[in-house]
């Protein structure tokens, strides 16, 4: 049945397989992974750079923090946003309207003001991002709005890109690829900008009018998610590439963006959480429910926070990310907002007024400090920005830090088989541990679901590594069609065997449903 395919994919690739795996059809043979290659670097341990710590705004702070979270500094800047965090320096925008803005960086370990950027009298100064030794920063004013980039060592501006923006806010800009992108318009759109120099290279306006959201990027791929639905566009031009259609009702400042991991968007409606998968362009899963904010995803599991009506306190909500179970509640006191900040082990959120470590495990609260506003957490530190207040409060993480090995798999979404093309996807290994790993296997099971089971089946063993700290290799999958794999998954776990002491032991990665 497969001679085809088998001629076409005798192709392989790793050491000789084990007498355990048991491939189905002889289905290792039709399945091809490509070489390694050495990927963008992780920083996500040193640094929060922007809204949700990175272009695809996971919230993810990849490391444990057990210990007891001690008072460090504290500044009086102003009132101010969400901070972003790097090369040593905390950056800060005020949180302003129709008022001269600024820029502000401060020492990491000291908060001792380092330099002062000001921007001019205008409607709106946006929150930072960092990349590649500079901020950026979005300053509304009209027709002659501004993105700015700035240097992050003294806090003088390289180049300034002009657009429109009417009176509306907008979250942190997103900065990947090359690219800098942030909503704007008289009348609702998204701006591509290239970094290097600042140059416009689109503008899109098919989109409403909203303030306080920004662009995710994840995959080459910019998605948008408005109270119309979720829209992929081309990072060049902005064109629509695909859309989906949810309608969901808000007020002008919808506050929230959408979170990409795994081949998956998840995102917050008026009403529902989202998975939304990526290959199919169709809901995994939704779940009915209050839900306020951007989620935060990692491991396998989503957080949402959650504000139903029917309980007395706001919380934090987790699901599988793969079937939408839930598993269970971190409560807190008051109103809950913005974006919980998740850890290998803790999940971290807050209120207004007080922050909250719940143990991720138990579900149980750790620790809660009467201060509350905007998170950040980089290198064990964690800074609140307090919006009316100005203050940045720190606390350090008292325990001792980690030293093993954390390799975590992400799949990117499955490409459609073209012709007698093969479908292919690409994966990424990244070691998000204090400690480099020494070469090791990577196990790829075919499986009817998003779970690994008894039942699944082991299809290949692919060497990989060593990895360095931070470092992420990648690699092409590419498979023949069969109706063996229709409506089927990829499971890869890393460091198969369990060869490789790690901070996580149970980092299992599903790509997207295969279809044909």
């Amino acid at each position: 049945m497969l001679a085809a395919l088998l001629t076409a994919f005798v192709a392989q690739s790793g050491p000789a397989l084990p007498p355990q795996v048991r491939p189905i059809d002889d289905a290792s043979r039709w399945l091809r992974v490509t070489p390694w290659q050495a990927g963008t670097a992780s920083t996500l341990r040193n640094s929060w750079t922007t809204y949700g710590n990175g272009p695809a705004h996971t919230g993810y702070y990849p490391d444990v923090v057990p210990g007891t979270w001690m008072p460090s500094w504290t500044t009086e800047l102003g009132p101010m946003q969400q901070l972003a965090i790097a090369d040593g320096r905390v950056y800060a925008t005020r949180l302003t309207y129709s008022e001269p803005g600024w820029l502000k960086a401060v020492d990491e370990s000291t908060g001792a003001l380092l330099w002062t950027f000001p921007s001019p009298s205008i409607y709106s100064t946006n929150s930072p991002t960092f990349d590649d030794g500079h901020v950026f920063i979005q300053c509304g004013n009209g027709s002659s709005s501004q993105l700015l980039r700035i240097r992050a060592d003294v806090g003088l501006p390289n180049w300034s890109g002009t657009h429109t923006v009417g009176f509306e806010r907008y979250l942190a800009p997103t900065v990947a690829n090359g690219r800098v992108f942030l909503g704007g318009g008289f009348t609702g759109g998204m701006y591509g900008f290239r970094q290097s120099d600042g140059e416009q290279l689109f503008f899109y306006g098919g989109l409403p009018l909203y303030d306080l959201w920004t662009p995710s990027f994840y995959a080459g791929t910019v998605y948008t998610w408005m109270p119309s639905g979720l829209g992929a566009h081309d990072p060049e031009t902005g064109a629509l590439r695909w859309s989906i259609g949810i309608d969901w009702n808000w007020s002008p400042s919808i506050n929230r963006t959408v979170a990409m991991a795994n081949g998956r968007a998840f995102a917050i409606s008026s009403d529902r959480l989202y998975a939304i998968d990526l290959s199919t362009h169709t809901v995994a899963w939704s779940v009915f429910g209050g839900f306020d904010g951007t989620p935060a995803v990692s491991n396998g599991v989503v957080f949402a926070i959650a504000d139903d009506v029917d309980e007395p306190f706001d919380r934090v909500k987790a699901y599988d990310a793969w079937n939408g179970h839930f598993l269970g509640s971190y409560i807190g006191t008051e109103f809950l907002w913005n974006q919980p900040i998740v850890t290998d082990d803790a999940v971290i959120v807050g209120s207004q007024i007080r922050t909250y470590v719940f143990d991720r495990a138990t579900f149980q609260q750790r620790w809660s400090i009467l201060a509350g506003g905007y998170l950040s957490l980089a290198n064990r530190r964690l800074c609140i920005a307090t919006a009316g207040g100005g203050r940045i409060r720190t606390y350090r993480n008292g325990a001792s830090p980690t030293s093993d090995p954390n390799l975590v798999a992400e799949w990117e979404p499955w490409t459609p088989a073209v012709g007698t093309a093969p479908r292919s996807a690409r994966i990424a290994i990244t070691n998000y541990g204090a400690q480099s790993s020494p070469a090791c296997h990577v196990g790829l099971y075919l499986s009817g679901d998003t779970a690994l089971d008894v039942g699944d089946t082991l299809l290949r063993l692919v060497t990989i590594g060593p990895i360095g700290i931070g470092e992420k290799l990648e690699a092409g999958v590419l498979i023949g069609t069969s109706p063996l794999l229709t409506d089927q998954y990829l499971l890869a776990v890393p460091d198969q065997g369990a060869a490789v002491p790690e901070t996580n032991e149970n980092n299992v990665a599903p790509s997207g449903r295969i279809i044909p």
